[in-house]
């Protein structure tokens, strides 16, 4: 059979460039690309195409699959550009996906679906014993492991994985790892705890809840009382990282932090969804930036603006500790510096 046939080298450099100069009017400085969905796309080639002209204009780092041969990721790490100073272009995580969508009834419940119990429990993307093969392999070999899990029942496999660490190795090493559940939409109530007690990050994503609110009391019924569970992940002790998930949600933060601080969503801001798993503003924000230099590595140089970090600062038009809760998503990145260099101020006119 015939195949598309991949786009040039240029043309992909092409399209990180429109991808980077969104992020960088965003107020974006950092980046996590999942390489794995396509490998034709050489991403190393085409973010080190940008690092050699001076063009990457966010810190980039890379994921690829678990379960992929760990010399051939370990050769493409190898394969990047050299840097001198702070890194703009590195590989991060092994991601595996345990289930689907809630919106598609995709997601791995503990319960069938209230809306459609011809769903069944939804789909389970990858058995739990070769899950648990695939994580210690990683994780003995030096790799941060990142499992998509959004039903409840998959962010328990995932934590099972990460929990059979501890159990047969140093649970200290397993911790240091810093593994991760992605996504962290549907939680049992006992498993909330178990994030913390692993050294696991939550790493979540607001604006999905503004997408799901609807169909997730359609579809979950009482277990929407530990859905989106973020006041109880953070008062449980858990790290907690925030992202943006895109290009499946927007790339700008601010309306994930509306989400975050209001539990509504920010395009009909009516009935909130669950508002005593709301955070403050300061928390929101921590998540954004420390806590996701902290699922990254990178607590000791990003995430925060203190003497002797890296100078990635993003200015806001207005403060958003001065504003009401409905006025956040209307404010825009008027600069962005990355690394001491402005890479993006916004016209007066604009």
């Amino acid at each position: 059979r015939a195949r598309v046939p991949a786009p040039s080298l240029e043309r992909r450099v092409r399209a990180a460039e429109r991808g980077l100069e969104l992020a960088r009017t965003l107020g974006v400085t950092s980046i996590q690309d999942d390489a794995s969905y396509d490998d034709r796309l050489e991403p190393g080639r085409v973010y080190g195409d940008l690092l050699a002209r001076g063009r990457l204009t966010a810190r980039v780092t890379l994921w690829q699959r678990l379960g992929r041969d760990l010399g051939e990721v370990r050769s493409e790490r190898a394969a990047l550009p050299k840097e001198r100073g702070a890194s703009r272009l590195s590989y991060g995580l092994l991601k595996g996906y345990l289930d689907g969508s809630l919106g598609s009834r995709t997601a791995l419940l503990d319960a069938p679906y209230c809306d459609a119990r011809e769903a069944g429990t939804g789909i389970p993307l990858i058995d739990a014993d070769v899950l648990r093969d695939q994580v210690r392999e990683a994780h003995e070999g030096g790799f941060q492991v990142g499992l998509h899990a959004i039903g409840d029942r998959a962010t328990a496999l995932a934590l099972d994985a990460f929990a059979d660490l501890a159990r047969t190795g140093s649970p200290e090493v397993a911790r240091a790892a810093r593994h991760r559940v992605e996504h962290v939409q549907v939680v049992r109530g006992e498993d909330i705890a178990r994030f913390a007690v692993l050294g696991a990050v939550a790493s979540v994503q607001p604006i999905h809840l503004a997408n799901d609110m609807k169909i997730a009391r359609e579809r979950l019924g009482e277990r929407t009382k530990t859905s989106y569970p973020w006041r109880s992940l953070l008062d449980s002790g858990a790290a907690l990282a925030f992202g943006t998930d895109y290009p499946v949600e927007p790339l700008d933060p601010l309306p994930g932090i509306f989400c975050a601080v209001s539990r509504r969503d920010p395009r009909a801001p009516l009935e909130a969804y669950h508002p005593e798993q709301r955070l403050t503003r300061e928390e929101a924000l921590s998540a954004y930036t420390a806590g996701s230099a902290f699922a990254a590595h990178g607590e000791l140089f990003l995430g925060r603006l203190v003497p002797g970090f890296l100078a990635d600062v993003c200015v806001l038009s207005r403060d958003l500790f001065a504003i009401s809760h409905e006025e956040i998503p209307e404010v825009r990145c008027d600069l962005t510096i990355l690394d001491g260099e402005v890479v993006f101020e916004r016209s007066p006119r604009s």
